[in-house]
């Protein structure tokens, strides 16, 4: 393979180039990500509206210690919480700033990596450019919550630089090894990902120092993050892995995640297919070659297997293998390997060739650009909606008669109407002027929740029948009516006086669905679910609100604290 720079390309105009990419990159993100309405979005509210003004010192460790999901993200985590301190809600391109810069810091590791590997320019200047606009991984480019992810992946491409350098000396000293100690533990504090990073960056230590010195490296990193996950990762929000589902299913969802980032980063689809099995086969069959002479790049793939495997583990019941976030994660993983591969095809080849892949990568960018600016589109458009949404629900926070458990928008699943008064009362505002018929919809939403206790005590007076539909309704014990359904899609309507508790109890499993109607404008269905024999307390709390309860079209339940008119 070629490892100099050949005709035009002189090191110092590679250096220029490649600085001039990533500028332009940043630029370019940052104007497309502020014009799209990129805004606070899903996981990010937990960093915001759960993890707020921690009692004392406890609270504090607590707070940046516990996980998110399955996640350690103690270090984007202060991250996002310093901004937060400056900034608050007034503003989401501070937040992208940090986020963006991250992402260009990965293009330039990843463009080091196949110098590393001796890639010529032009195909490291190709492939950083792809990366920086990667359409397939839009999540991660265009989120700034997955800081994390990116910052975690970049952390193995640190450390890798830390184990070529100790190579090229003939030793892995004490320092080395300390820096690999800290890189490693910084990748576990990033994200889950971070595991897969420290694996990676103990298998190149595994081919050029032996089995002992890996052990040393990944000893620190493992010890830690074992007494982490044994203390603070308890307290962990994800569903545990299903032993006697997800196994059987781990290679079909590790293949079908490589094969859909090539076919998506590419824009062919069936293209991964081949390029995966051509990379397998071409790995096997030069494996001490490579392993010699571009163990970084074998390694970071085998990362990627690991990778892949530790998701389908624990996501294979909910998550898509397609998932952009995956696709950004696996095309840094993977494509060292493959222009590695690729080079040793192309070098010594008629310059047709060379002319051929310069047109492909032509495509491959331009595909990308343009994957990204659709997605960042449609996510602009979801993510203002959310905005107005929430400009509305902080106007109606300060409502005594807001339930403090209630969301008023799915998309925001950790933002409850009990979060937005806390935040309020820190002095976070959010700009904007709330819409009247959002602010009709948000009273509407946050008027009712279900709690396992009541929040008022229960009261006929306070609650009466409007009408029903499709139900009998006959007199139970004390205080109580037996609600028996005669027909699809039984409902009833209530007419609240003040605020007001009923408790409900199912004979079978199923759910309670309550719409809400205020000034014409009608709430989305919300749905409870409802075990059988288990009792549940709704909570309505607006009288100008309107509320048309569904139950289970079978069985039949028992509804208390609501009077007969």
């Amino acid at each position: 393979m070629e490892s100099g720079s050949p005709g035009w390309w002189s090191p110092n105009r590679y250096r220029i180039a490649l600085g001039a990419l990533l500028v332009g990159a940043w630029v370019a993100l940052m104007l497309l990500a502020t014009n799209t309405n990129q805004w606070f979005f899903a996981d990010e509210w937990e960093f915001i509206a759960r993890r707020s003004k921690p009692a004392g010192l406890g609270d504090t460790i607590r707070m940046y210690l516990r996980p998110h999901n399955e996640h350690w993200s103690t270090l984007p985590l202060l991250v996002y919480r310093a901004i937060f301190g400056v900034v608050g809600l007034k503003a989401y391109w501070p937040y992208l700033i940090v986020h963006l810069a991250t992402h260009v810091g990965l293009g330039f590791l990843l463009a080091r990596r196949l110098r590393s590997d001796r890639a010529r320019i032009p195909v490291v200047l190709f492939t950083t450019a792809i990366f920086l606009f990667l359409g397939a991984g839009s999540e991660n480019i265009l989120w700034a919550f997955q800081t994390a992810w990116i910052a975690a992946v970049s952390f193995c491409l640190i450390g890798l630089e830390i184990v070529d350098r100790a190579a090229r000396n003939g030793t892995l000293g004490k320092r080395s090894i300390g820096l690999l100690w800290l890189v490693g533990v910084a990748a576990l504090m990033c994200a889950g990902t971070g595991v897969s990073s420290v694996v990676g960056i103990c298998l190149s230590v595994l081919l050029r120092f032996g089995w002992r010195k890996a052990l040393l490296v990944g000893s620190v990193p493992g010890v830690i993050m074992a007494a982490w996950l044994m203390s603070f990762g308890r307290d962990n929000s994800s569903e545990p892995v299903s032993w006697g589902y997800s196994p059987y299913r781990v290679g079909g969802y590790a293949w079908r995640a490589l094969v859909a980032m090539i076919d998506r980063s590419t824009g062919f689809s069936g293209l991964g297919v081949l390029v995966v099995v051509a990379v397998t086969c071409g790995s096997l069959h030069r494996f001490s070659s490579l392993a010699r002479n571009h163990a970084s790049a074998l390694c970071l793939a085998v990362a990627g297997v690991f990778f892949s495997i530790v998701v389908a583990l624990g996501r294979v019941r909910f998550d898509d293998p397609e998932a952009s976030r995956y696709s950004y994660v696996l095309f840094v993983f993977f494509v060292p390997l493959l222009v590695v591969l690729l080079e040793h095809i192309l070098v010594g080849r008629p310059r047709v060739w060379q002319g051929v892949a310069t047109i492909f990568s032509t495509f491959f960018l331009l595909n990308s650009v343009g994957v990204l600016t659709d997605n960042a589109r449609i996510e602009g458009i979801r993510e203002l909606q959310l905005k107005r949404t929430v400009v509305a629900a902080f106007a109606v926070a300060n409502s005594p008669l807001a339930a403090p458990q209630a969301t008023p928008d799915a998309r925001a699943p950790d933002l409850t109407m009990g979060r937005i008064r806390n935040l309020v009362a820190q002095g976070i505002l959010v700009p904007g002027k709330p819409e009247k018929d959002l602010v009709a919809l948000v009273s509407a939403v946050s008027s009712v929740d279900v709690t396992p206790m009541p929040r008022v005590p229960l009261d006929a007076e306070a609650i009466v029948f409007g009408s029903t539909g499709r139900l009998n309704v006959a007199p139970a014990e004390s205080g109580c009516l037996l609600l028996t359904p005669t027909g699809a899609g039984p409902q009833f309507s209530l007419v609240l006086r003040r605020p007001a508790t009923f408790k409900i109890v199912f004979s079978t499993p199923g759910s309670v669905v309550v719409t809400v109607k205020r000034d014409g404008v009608g709430s989305p269905p919300k749905q409870f679910p409802a075990a059988a024999s288990n009792p549940m307390f709704v909570n309505l709390t607006d009288p100008k609100n309107e509320y048309v309860i569904g139950i289970n079209e079978s069985g039949f339940a028992k509804a208390c604290g609501i009077g007969e008119n």
